[in-house]
């Protein structure tokens, strides 16, 4: 009959213990690494779990370069104006009289805005703006003539 020695039973306890102490340290060591524990420039993309930086975590040149497709065109915007412009016109009014004086927008452009008066002083206007042109009406109360002035605000509007 064969007998069997336990002799080398303490041995392979042993080293099976160590076997698995030793599979389970890393796990335990990797919960215990701080960043500061960790030497610059060697963790690298393949080390880092997808979906766990931000935006904040990249310097301002790696920030720079994040571009993403372009997207679809937006919608127009709303009509505006442009190619304003200042139109006046002047007309002289005898002493004591009423007189108009008429400020043409350029063909194309709407009146935007506008006014008028004597340059003599101020003897009182009536101010009418159309669609393209503003009507100055004035009474001259001086006892010489004077310059009525109208002026319109034009500009190209869609």
């Amino acid at each position: 009959m064969k007998t069997t020695s336990l002799r080398g039973l303490p041995l392979l306890l042993v080293l099976a213990g160590m076997l698995v102490l030793g599979a389970t340290s890393g796990a335990v060591a990797g919960g215990l690494v701080t960043s500061a524990q960790i030497q610059d420039d060697t963790i690298k993309s393949k080390d880092v779990h997808d979906g766990t930086l931000k935006v904040s975590d990249f310097s301002d040149t790696a920030r720079a370069e994040l571009k993403g497709d372009p997207g679809t065109p937006g919608s127009p915007g709303s009509p505006g104006v442009s190619g304003w412009n200042r139109v006046s016109h002047s007309e002289s009014v005898l002493a004591e009289s009423n007189g108009s004086s008429v400020a043409h927008c350029p063909a194309g452009q709407k009146v935007l805005g506008g006014g008028g008066d004597f340059s003599g002083g101020y003897d009182g206007v009536q101010i009418s703006l159309g669609d393209d042109f503003v009507t100055v009406y004035g009474h001259n109360t001086k006892t010489v003539g004077n310059t009525l002035w109208a002026y319109a605000i034009c500009a190209n509007v869609s």
